[in-house]
């Protein structure tokens, strides 16, 4: 039946697709197998304005859930100053990498060091060759052990929350606490919410949302190390601003710690 579905679908795009490459943004396993299942091949790849913009993507003969794929050909990349676990800043090197910024050359001298130029995301090679992205290097959590927290990692897994439209992990810290704790703030998805209600035959106040969102988030991370576990929560009932492209404007959120 999935078969059927997806070959109509395909009909409805002209009938000739053949691969479809998704970047910018992590893409879901589920939202990955679900188009698989209908015949679709969608396969991730990683790249950046400055590198014209692809730097790898996964071979649609041996694709790999959870990483971005190989470098092109022609394309280096170098993980700068791993950490004992390999995660390191991802550094690409090529004749797609630009020059520099036009008539920027401090902006430049950040970013381009020896023909390298340094992405600002962090990432490791798997034991295979492919790419995994950790995070963004500015928005690294570092605790009062010292451990790293990608907040990618955590969003992921909160993001499986049905009752979750979007979220933000950020680091915060306490007064007089060297180090930061991982604060959250989310989104509830009130169309699932609506729906809930519906079914149930009941009408929620916003306290009562927030309760049920939260206790479905503490479920969801129950399988992340206690130390990446957020300690406090906030929920607004407002989206996130976002870029053009859909991407939330991190830099414009910061953690309240009087949330709950």
């Amino acid at each position: 039946m999935a078969k059927v579905v997806g070959k109509k679908v395909k009909d409805g795009l002209g009938g000739q697709l053949r691969l479809v490459v998704s970047g910018g943004a992590p893409i879901s396993p589920s939202t990955l197998e679900t188009w698989s299942k209908l015949g679709f091949c969608i396969v991730e790849g990683y790249g950046i304005t400055e590198t014209a913009p692809v730097i790898s993507v996964n071979p649609p003969n041996a694709p790999k859930v959870g990483t971005v794929g190989k470098p092109l050909v022609n394309v280096d990349v170098k993980i700068d100053n791993p950490n004992p676990e390999g995660i390191g800043e991802i550094c690409a090197r090529g004749e797609n990498v630009m020059q520099g910024y036009w008539n920027n050359p401090e902006e430049t001298a950040k970013v381009l060091v020896d023909g390298w130029y340094h992405t600002g995301d962090l990432g490791y090679f798997d034991e295979d060759g492919y790419i995994v992205i950790s995070g963004r290097k500015k928005s690294l959590i570092v605790n009062r052990e010292g451990k790293n927290i990608y907040p990618e990692e955590v969003e992921l897994q909160v993001l499986k929350s049905d009752l979750v439209l979007e979220c933000l992990a950020l680091g915060y810290r306490e007064a007089d606490e060297t180090g930061e704790r991982v604060g959250l703030i989310v989104v509830p998805n009130q169309e699932v919410i609506d729906e809930m209600q519906s079914l149930e035959g009941t009408s929620l106040s916003d306290e009562q949302i927030e309760t049920k969102v939260r206790e479905d988030i503490k479920k969801k991370l129950q399988t992340l190390s206690d130390y990446k576990r957020p300690r406090k929560i906030d929920v607004r009932f407002e989206e996130f601003e976002k870029t053009t492209t859909q991407k939330i404007k991190r830099y414009l959120y910061t953690f309240d710690s009087a949330g709950k």
